[in-house]
């Protein structure tokens, strides 16, 4: 739970999403469950928790790693996806912290 996903090529269903340029990043799963016949709530706007894939200030721009998890994000001109703000700090990879989303942006634009 509580890491990004992308839309799937089929109907109505969700993907765990890459950090790839080509990859368009939807929302945060907020369901535990491991099936994938049954509907889930994913959230696209606002605040939610998130998955950390490693230390996060707090106030810092975060982006998406190869796993859907949040990480600091270093923004070099139009090489990063920002997808939110830590709104609280995260100690290290496994750590849930509160995030507000962003507009998916890439960094520099």
């Amino acid at each position: 739970p509580y890491r990004w996903v992308k839309i799937g090529s089929a109907d109505n269903v969700f993907v765990p999403v890459a950090h790839a340029t080509n990859d368009r990043p939807y929302g945060v799963i907020q369901d535990t469950t491991a099936r994938t016949d049954i509907p889930v709530d994913v959230i696209i706007d606002g605040i939610t928790k998130c998955e950390a894939g490693g230390a996060i200030g707090k106030g810092r721009m975060v982006r998406i790693d190869a796993s859907g998890r949040v990480v600091a994000a270093t923004p070099t001109y139009g090489t990063e996806q920002i997808v939110g703000v830590a709104l609280e700090s995260a100690s290290g990879a496994g750590a849930y912290i509160t995030i507000q989303i962003e507009k998916i942006l890439a960094a520099g634009t």
